[in-house]
């Protein structure tokens, strides 16, 4: 760290291995926190509205859908379940006919109606107090519907009805109570609700459902509970990762290679540290060789080299996480305040959806991020340290 008095050089060296080794790791441990939050967000968007668990009943009887859901209920205490219909119809308002997918919303279920609300953009979500024959849609498809709250459109059903004329296709004319959005084009543009006591009079199903939504309080178990479901019935049972999978797939597959590239940064960043060591070496020949006069062995001569790269790797470390931590805690505020500097919005709400950048610290990623980091730091001054070993045995002797 400290060189001899006028020789800058060397000093500014140390400093910046340290700074260099510091911002490396700040922006790795901030950039996973970054990642980290938007793969919440996208699951909580992507999962907002759908069950973690789905299992298909269709042509289910009521007391087979009855003992499952018990079922289901005493083995996870924490579980919410509920029947679905879901169809594809289409929805027509003047020349506009779009395919869709509309799905019932159980009126009775707390989470159901909380996160439907959550989305919503205008209007109202659906009720027991709710209108006959109300309808909530995405905003992309009331934009392409060209429709707002209030107005009418025109459930078609592809599932014939038989009249006196012969077959036809059941329509129904419902009235758009609410318009949501998610942010997903998947669920703002192909997505509609409709009540559960409306979806069987339309469908004429007689207390028939497709299939059972479950809800966990926990997402990331819905794999393990899928799986003991499979092995209690028959019926098809899938979870949010065989639904989803390739997209959070893709986000965790993004994310470790931005921590390979990071990483890597902050590898470079530690071979400062290696120079700075190699500058020392020769530097402090004469002072090496006063040491050695003084009855000072090559080993604790090697020793003095490596407690100097281990404190100066370490100093990097320490520093990289606390400033990490600062940026990851704050990342909102800082873009804030860039975007205030720039006069601009990094992330525009109407494109992003967002209206600041999420960030998730996970105490297992700083760890992580630590022990590699430590453990480079002590294994970079060896080389540095070896070369003093050689190299000391000729400054004895020339003693």
């Amino acid at each position: 760290m400290h060189a001899r008095r006028g020789n800058y050089f060397s000093k500014l060296i140390s400093y910046a291995s340290i700074l260099g080794m510091a911002l490396g790791m700040a922006v790795l441990l901030t950039i996973i926190s970054i990642m980290n939050g938007f793969e919440s967000e996208i699951r909580q968007r992507v999962l907002g509205l759908d069950g973690h668990i789905e299992i298909e009943i269709f042509g289910a009887s009521k007391l087979e859908r009855g003992k499952l859901i018990n079922l289901i209920e005493s083995s996870q205490a924490d579980a919410e379940v509920w029947p679905t219909i879901s169809r594809d119809v289409l929805l027509q308002s003047g020349r506009s006919l779009l395919a869709v997918e509309i799905r019932s919303s159980s009126v009775y279920m707390q989470s159901v109606r909380r996160d439907l609300f959550s989305f919503l953009k205008e209007g109202e979500t659906l009720t027991l107090s709710s209108q006959a024959f109300s309808i909530i849609i995405g905003s992309e498809l009331a934009s392409q519907l060209g429709v707002r709250v209030g107005d009418l459109v025109t459930v078609i059903s592809p599932d014939p009805r038989v009249t006196s004329l012969g077959l036809s296709p059941r329509t129904k004319r419902f009235k758009v109570a609410g318009i949501f959005e998610v942010g997903l084009g998947s669920s703002d543009s192909r997505l509609a609700f409709i009540t559960e006591a409306d979806a069987v009079r339309f469908f004429r199903l007689d207390d028939m459902f497709d299939r059972l939504d479950i809800r966990l309080a926990d997402a990331t178990k819905a794999s393990d509970v899928a799986k003991t479901i499979r092995g209690s019935t028959n019926f098809p049972v899938r979870d949010w990762t065989d639904l989803h999978g390739g997209l959070f797939q893709a986000l965790r597959t993004e994310k470790f290679l931005m921590f390979v590239l990071l990483a890597i940064a902050a590898v470079i960043a530690l071979f400062n540290v290696v120079s700075v060591l190699m500058v020392s070496v020769d530097e402090k020949r004469k002072d090496v060789k006063i040491l050695f006069s003084m009855g000072l062995t090559p080993a604790s001569i090697v020793g003095v080299f490596l407690v100097q790269g281990v404190i100066t790797g370490m100093m990097g470390v320490v520093l990289g996480i606390l400033l990490g931590y600062f940026l990851a805690s704050n990342i909102s505020e800082v873009v804030f305040f860039f975007e205030n500097i720039l006069h601009f919005k990094i992330f525009p709400p109407e494109i992003f959806y967002i209206s600041e950048i999420p960030s998730v610290l996970l105490l297992s990623d700083f760890l992580l991020v630590t022990f590699v980091a430590s453990l480079l730091s002590l294994l970079t001054p060896f080389y540095p340290a070896l070369r003093v070993a050689r190299q000391s045995r000729v400054w004895r002797e020339s003693l």
